[in-house]
Formats: C-alpha cells, sequence, structure tokens
C-alpha cells in the first residue's frame, strides 16, 4: 500500500471513519473541518523541531508537499501517521514510505521522524529538481462518541 492508502486503512481503524483516498484530498479534507496546522518554521526556513513535537500528539497526521512531482492543488504529496517518542526521545511515525537511508526496502513500517529530514523531490523531464519535499502541516483526526449519526468528525 501506498502512503496515504496506508493512512486512510489505520484511520478507519482507529476512528472509524473513512477519509478520502490521495494525501493532497486527505490534507483538503481535514483543512475543511479545521484541524489542518501549518508546521512552526525557524527564520532559516527549516521546521523548528523541539516547537513542533510540542504542538503534535500521537496520532497526528503529518503532511508533505512536493516529494515528487506531483499535479495537484495543493501539492500534498506524502502522508503520515505521528507516533510519538520513544523513552529516549526518539520520534516515530508510521505508514508507508520509501527508505531514504537504505536501510529495508520501505513500505508500511514505523520509521524514526525528522522533520527535517530529505523526503523526496519533484523533478522536470530533464531531472532537475524544482521544487523541494518538505514538511508542511499536521491534522489532528479526532471523532466524536456516535460520530456516524452524527456525519464523523468533531
Amino acid at each position: 500500500m501506498d502512503c496515504s492508502n496506508t493512512v486512510r486503512y489505520i484511520v478507519w481503524k482507529v476512528f472509524g471513519f473513512d477519509i478520502p483516498r490521495t494525501a493532497s484530498d486527505q490534507y483538503l479534507f481535514f483543512k475543511k473541518k479545521g484541524k489542518v496546522r501549518a508546521v512552526p518554521v525557524e527564520a532559516s526556513g527549516k521546521v523548528d523541531s523541539e516547537r513542533l513535537m510540542t504542538e503534535m500528539r500521537s496520532g497526528d497526521l503529518l503532511f508533505w508537499e512536493w516529494t515528487y512531482d506531483v499535479p495537484r492543488d495543493p501539492p500534498i504529496s506524502h502522508v503520515m501517521i505521528y507516533l510519538g517518542r520513544k523513552k529516549d526521545g526518539e520520534a516515530m511515525v508510521a505508514g508507508s514510505s520509501q527508505r531514504m537511508d537504505g536501510e529495508r526496502g520501505g513500505g508500511v513500517d514505523v520509521y524514526e521522524f525528522n522533520p527535517n529530514a530529505p523526503c523526496g523531490n519533484a523533478k522536470n523531464f530533464f531531472n532537475f529538481v524544482t521544487h523541494r519535499g518538505r514538511l508542511v502541516a499536521f491534522a489532528r483526526p479526532t471523532a466524536k462518541v456516535g460520530w456516524a449519526e452524527r456525519g464523523g468528525l468533531e
């Protein structure tokens, strides 16, 4: 399964409601419900990792743009689920991804989370990078008790 279908399945199993199929449609779905927050960014343009980690909770969805050349608006092309920190402080995510470090083959798994790690790039026909992949937002999927009777999310 790709990243968005993995997240869709996990949200369905954990929260009990269906979300759209693609990462960009999932982003728009949660944005329409007021659940999307931009990641905090330092003056240098890098993600403010410490601030982000204090704002996020386990179960939040993480959204990246331009991890490949995607003809969508917005160009959200990757999504994973934040799991939290291990006892040693290492942040972890779950989902489906290609490994950037060459370890294992990728796919559906649990991965170490570094908000500033390279995450693919959009390239043109000549293989030149046109956009750098980057983490841009997170969303908090939460369901109320009896969500189906009231149409889904809080």
